[in-house]
Formats: structure tokens, sequence, C-alpha cells
């Protein structure tokens, strides 16, 4: 983040393509005004393919796993799984939105600057209203609460660097619906999963993303003018803000992870320390040459930012290779259990007597019986009446009595009777 020089602060898009969207350039719009238009754009094209991209992969996954639309896209954890892109947007649309409305005197597109700048507001201003609309509608109605999952948890054996690791890592907290009216409850978060797991408090979010873009516009302002005062009294605005979300911050558990609240406690350090070393060298050096030092300083935490979030990248992405892994297991057991009951419907020992005879039939669904032949389309002989003269010497003796009521010394008559009946089946 870069105070007091408008040009500087304004950055490109996060996949900039470098477009020129407006061809009446004059000389004083070579620069910036064009890098935020093509900023804008190149975040709307983003946006747009990665919805793309999960609209396609909501009907693939509905395809394979056998799932109606609304099911897959539970799955995905849709729409939430938008929104790690939207925020990521925010900074470089805020800037260039308010760097566009700020030069529109010198601006050659007046027309495309003002569409594009609102259209900018509006995309840096949607995930802020996307937490404040799930903690209004859903978390100060209390119909979701956030309880621990410290309490519960049993002793591990594992050694103690590896538990630690572990415990950084580990989700403190858990999102259930308060009262569990419906069946599947857990389904009624799915939508917003992505939030759900990040933070503990809602109200977090929404200032960490207010801020988030409040700062990247008042960096942008506080170097429209060449007024010293201007810049002085915007850069200390954005310097409050940020000491203010470090203390909401640290006061209370505002995320569910150990790895989430020290990374972003240090993030907001580091941003302040730059803050504060731009602020003192415009203040008191802005003349002074031996004091480019808080130049360096402030250059080197912004750097030391952009690796965490590299690291925290690599985290997420670890995430979400877990999150693949799981959801591809879980469709294989799901077809080896449909594969299971297929192969024990199928099983002619488990079938029963009816069943068996039926898929015994030979082509054009007729059973040949001794002189008999029967075809399965004639109502007026029933199949019993067939069968069970056919039949009569398996289960009577010549004497009349029963078989298999007296005591033989090998294999019983039962089992004789049986091994016959399916002989004859056969």
């Amino acid at each position: 983040m870069v105070l007091c020089d408008a040009d500087s602060a304004v950055g490109s898009g996060v996949i900039d393509l470098s477009l020129s969207i407006c061809r009446q350039i004059v000389a004083s719009d070579e620069g910036a005004q064009s890098v935020s238009r093509s900023a804008i754009v190149s975040n709307v094209v983003l946006i747009v393919v990665v919805t793309a991209i999960l609209f396609v992969l909501t009907i693939s996954w509905a395809r394979i796993a056998h799932l109606s639309w609304l099911a897959s896209a539970r799955s995905l954890r849709l729409p939430s799984s938008l929104l790690p892109v939207l925020i990521a947007v925010v900074p470089s649309t805020a800037s260039s939105a308010t760097l566009l409305l700020g030069r529109l005197r010198s601006s050659a597109c007046v027309e495309v600057d003002v569409v594009l700048a609102l259209f900018g507001i509006l995309m840096s201003l949607l995930p802020c209203a996307a937490f404040v609309l799930l903690w209004g509608v859903k978390v100060s109605s209390y119909q979701w609460a956030c309880t621990s999952l410290v309490e519960g948890r049993k002793s591990s054996r594992v050694s103690r660097p590896i538990q630690r690791l572990r415990n950084t890592f580990r989700r403190d907290y858990q999102w259930s619906v308060a009262s569990a009216q419906t069946s599947a409850p857990n389904e009624e978060l799915m939508t917003a999963w992505i939030i759900l797991l990040e933070y503990r408090d809602l109200r977090y979010g929404i200032v960490d993303l207010a801020v988030l873009a409040g700062v990247s516009c008042l960096s942008v302002v506080s170097g429209l003018t060449v007024s010293s005062a201007q810049c002085r009294g915007w850069s200390f605005v954005v310097l409050l803000l940020l000491t203010l979300q470090l203390v909401s911050l640290v006061t209370a558990r505002r995320l569910t992870t150990l790895f989430s609240t020290v990374y972003c406690t240090t993030s907001l350090c580091l941003t302040i320390i730059s803050s504060l070393a731009q602020l003192i060298f415009v203040w008191s050096y802005s003349a002074d040459t031996s004091a480019l030092w808080l130049v360096d300083v402030s250059a080197g935490c912004s750097l030391a930012v952009v690796g965490l979030s590299i690291v925290n990248m690599i985290v997420d992405g670890i995430g979400l290779l877990s999150a693949v892994k799981r959801r591809w297991r879980s469709l294989l057991e799901q077809q080896d259990a449909t594969s299971n009951e297929t192969n024990i419907d199928t099983d002619p020992d488990r079938l029963p007597l009816n069943q068996l005879l039926q898929e015994k039939t030979t082509s054009g669904d007729i059973l040949e019986f001794g002189d008999h032949i029967v075809d399965h389309d004639d109502k007026d002989d029933s199949l019993e009446e067939i069968l069970l003269p056919e039949s009569d010497h398996l289960f009577w003796d010549s004497a009349g009595g029963a078989v298999g009521t007296g005591l033989v010394d090998e294999r019983s008559d039962i089992m004789q009777v049986v091994t016959s009946f399916r002989h004859n089946l056969r």
C-alpha cells in the first residue's frame, strides 16, 4: 500500500489483461487512468471466468455423482466458493474506481470512466454486503450459532511438536443450526460454508472487508492533490482504521483457527508499520534524503505481507486439494456400495424361488418341464399347477410318506431333495 501518491497507489488487476478501454488518450491520461480502466475490466473478466468454471464443475459433478443441480452446488459450497475471488479483487478495484472518479475532469472518456467507477464500487462492496446479509438474516436472529470444539477433544498421543502444529491449523470453532428443525440441518450451512470455516464472528468479517475497501480508496485520495495537509490527514485516517481493526482482532478470538489469527494479526501489524513509516517520512523528512530508510522499511513490510499472503494461499491450496480428495473418495465409496447392492440382488443363492424360476426361463419366456411346455403368456394354466405334479416324487415316497422324516447315515433326504430339485431346474 502506497500513501500520498495516487498513481503508485493504483495497481493492475489480479490477472491484468492490459486492455486499452479508451482510444481517445490525452497527455494527462496516459498513465494511471488507463491502468485503472484495465484493472476493473480485467477483474470483471476474472470473476466471470471463475463463475463459468464453477458452473461447469457443478453440472459435471451432478452428472458424475448422480445429484441434482442444487445438491451439486451445495457440494461445491456455492455461492460462497466465489467469495475468495471477490475479496481478492477488492483492493485493485476500489483504488481504480476512486482514481477514475477523482480525475473525471482530466478524463478523455468521462462516460466510460463513470460507468467503470460505479461498477467498481459495487464490486468492492459486494463481499461486505454478503457478510452483512448473512449476519442479519441468520446470525443476529440466532438461527445459526458458533460453538467451541476444544472442550470435547481428547488428548492425543503424538509428540508435542506435531500436536502443536496440528493445533495451529485445527479449527477450534464450528457453526451449526441453532434449532435443528430440518431433517438435514447441516445442508443449510453449505451455501455459506467458505465464510463459516474462516470466521467465528461475522461482524469482524464485515469490519475486515469494510476496512480493506476503505483503505484502498483512502490511499488514492491521499495523493490526488499535491496538498501536504490532505496527504497527512488521510494517511492518519488510514493508520487509525488499521489500528482499530487490529485491536478488534486481538481483543477477542474472531477467527476459527490459530493460524488465521496469527496470519491476520501479523499482516495488520506489518501494514501499520508500513503506513506509519510513510506517514513519518512525509510529515517530517520529505525533504531530507537521510531518512530514505523509512521508505525502505515501508517497502520491506509490504514485501513481507506479500510473502505471508503466499503462505496463506499455499495453506488454502492444501485445504482445497483435501476437499477434492474427500469428495472423490466419497464418490468411489458410493459407487462401490451401489455395485455391492447390485451383486447381492443378482446372486442366485439369495433370490426367491419365483424370481429364480424366471431367470431360468429360456428365450421366448418358455419353460420346459418334462413333456410340458409352459408359456408365461398363457393365462389358462398357472405355473404352480404344472410344477407340482412334476415334483411330487421329490416330496413324497412310494408309500405315501413325507421324504426326509427318517434319519439316514449319510446325506439326509432333505439335502437330496434340494439337490434333485436344483438339478431339474437346470
